[in-house]
């Protein structure tokens, strides 16, 4: 909002503009050189226009603005108005204004130029209709005399709470010297229905340019201003409003936290304005959600506003951190920006499975790949190794871009064997595992074996057979358990049978029979031998008596 502030309105002891009633007693004077087809009557004529004088003001020292109002078209339906005017007291001829024409009634007013300095005017005004013409009251108005000008030119070394305005003082008005002042206000945008504020006043021995400095402004504020002159005789003319916009606040904006993952995260923010300063220095500052103390990075040096950022490293996975720009401008002001948070990125999660299948030699184990952290996918394997060893061993790995389980299979192992395994995940940089678990493979198993059989008839010539067996077994796994041997004549009939309980990896033993009249035939030997697991093996010799 512009408020527009006449140098005599604000200044003890300035000229005022005088405004005069002249009454005039003797008869109307004819306007000379005015052409008209009316005839010119006063506004006695009966459905003659009214109209009054009503008032005026300075321009500058050689134009005034004069203004009447026409309050009456009479018996008319249009009406030319204009202004005479003439230096007061003068019997010169009226000069007029340029007549303008109107259907209504109303205000209307007209400016006078070319007038002399410091001289009294006359003027009123006058409507004329076709029936006739009237003439307000004469009023008189002084221009001013030979006065200061000065021209408000702009605001330089402008701060957060301080200005400088400026004028150009090109008129001393006829004096040796003149006072300059300025009047200045926040622009309606900024501070709307503000009052506007005077500096005091300087004295000044000649023309150019003068200024003056103004603090304690808002920063951050849009102004407006100008300025004023005078001498000991007069208010001068001071022409011109000018604008200017003091410097925000030095300040800092927190911004967001990028490229963050399992231990680090990109803090940013911006320096919004670095005030009166040429420089400024940020930090960030953070801590974990909930503790006190905050843990400062090194400065960022900025020398003008703009996004600043810095990456912090060693922080804790799936942790709430909270963080905020701090700042300082080369001129010792400071600034906090407001507290942000952020989340750093979880490790990925594994667990161990049971086992799948087992053998001798290999085994099927499981695992689950519960969370991949921050990451977009991850490599599983399964870490094995002899229970109570120090290095592991580690199958192929299988990438999985999302959460589930899998399976891996342990090969090269040895049987009867204790061994643990666990679950390995990798993923951006990071390897977890998971907790440790154990199998057994199985013992191997070996079928029973007959080593040595053999059959003999030890008889002397006669009519019977003394029958003998010899046999020797064995068992890699050391699980013997029984061996049996039946001895049949030639017709099937068992003619001897034994079984015998064994133990340990090998057993050796004999079976006799002696066969009555059994001479002369051929007997068959069968040998079972039998381990703890049920396993078999058999072989067969013949006796011939």
């Amino acid at each position: 909002m512009r408020t527009a502030i006449d140098s005599a309105d604000v200044r003890t002891g300035s000229w005022t503009c005088l405004v005069a009633v002249l009454v005039l007693t003797a008869a109307v004077v004819p306007v000379m050189g005015t052409a008209t087809a009316a005839v010119v009557t006063d506004s006695a004529t009966e459905g003659a226009p009214s109209v009054d004088t009503t008032w005026a003001d300075v321009l500058n020292d050689s134009a005034v603005i004069v203004a009447g109002n026409l309050t009456a078209l009479g018996d008319a339906t249009n009406a030319t108005v204009r202004f005479e005017y003439r230096q007061n007291d003068s019997s010169d001829a009226w000069s007029t204004t340029a007549a303008e024409s109107t259907g209504s009634t109303g205000a209307f007013r007209a400016d006078l130029a070319g007038l002399e300095p410091g001289t009294v005017y006359a003027y009123r005004a006058v409507a004329e209709t076709a029936v006739g013409v009237d003439r307000g009251e004469a009023r008189t108005i002084e221009t001013p005399a030979d006065r200061p000008e000065a021209t408000t030119t702009g605001a330089t070394a402008v701060g957060e709470t301080e200005a400088t305005l400026g004028t150009n003082v090109t008129d001393l008005g006829g004096e040796p010297s003149a006072e300059v002042w300025f009047s200045y206000s926040p622009t309606a945008d900024s501070e709307p229905l503000s009052e506007w504020t005077e500096t005091p006043t300087r004295t000044v021995n000649a023309t150019g340019p003068a200024t003056r400095q103004v603090t304690g402004l808002e920063p951050g504020t849009e102004y407006e201003f100008t300025s004023h002159v005078r001498t000991d005789r007069e208010h001068g003319l001071s022409t011109g409003y000018e604008r200017f916009t003091t410097a925000s606040r030095f300040a800092v904006e927190t911004g967001t936290a990028t490229d963050v993952t399992e231990t680090n995260a990109t803090l940013t923010g911006e320096i919004v304005a670095v005030g009166d300063a040429a420089t400024a220095t940020a930090r960030f500052e953070y801590r974990r959600l909930g503790t006190a103390d905050w843990t400062t990075t090194e400065a960022v040096d900025s020398d003008s506003a703009g996004r600043v950022r810095t990456t912090v490293d060693g922080l804790e996975p799936g942790t709430n951190y909270e963080f905020r720009i701090v700042g300082e401008a080369a001129d010792g002001d400071s600034a906090v920006g407001a507290i942000e948070t952020v989340e750093t990125a979880a490790d990925p999660v594994v667990e161990t499975g049971g086992v799948v299948s087992v053998g001798e030699e290999s085994a099927t184990v499981a695992g689950e790949l519960v969370a991949l952290g921050g990451a977009d996918a991850a490599t599983v394997a399964i870490q094995y190794r002899d229970a109570g060893a120090s290095t592991w061993h580690e199958t192929g790995g299988e990438t999985l871009s999302t959460s589930g389980t899998f399976d891996a299979s342990l090969t090269g192992l040895a049987s009867g064997t204790d061994y643990e395994y666990r679950t390995v995940v990798r993923a951006d940089g990071v390897t977890e595992t998971g907790a440790t678990a154990t199998l057994t493979t199985d013992a191997a198993t070996h079928e029973p074996t007959v080593d040595a059989l053999s059959g003999s008839d030890d008889s002397s010539p006669n009519p019977h057979a003394d029958l003998a067996v010899d046999w020797q077994v064995s068992d890699a796994d050391g699980d013997l358990s029984s061996v049996a041997v039946t001895i049949r004549d030639g017709n099937g009939r068992v003619v001897a049978s034994e079984t015998a309980s064994v133990a340990g990896e090998s057993a050796d033993g004999s079976l006799t029979e002696t066969v009555k009249h059994g001479a002369g035939t051929e007997y068959d030997v069968a040998l079972t031998v039998t381990d703890e697991t049920g396993a078999t093996a058999t072989d067969r010799t013949t006796i011939a008596a």
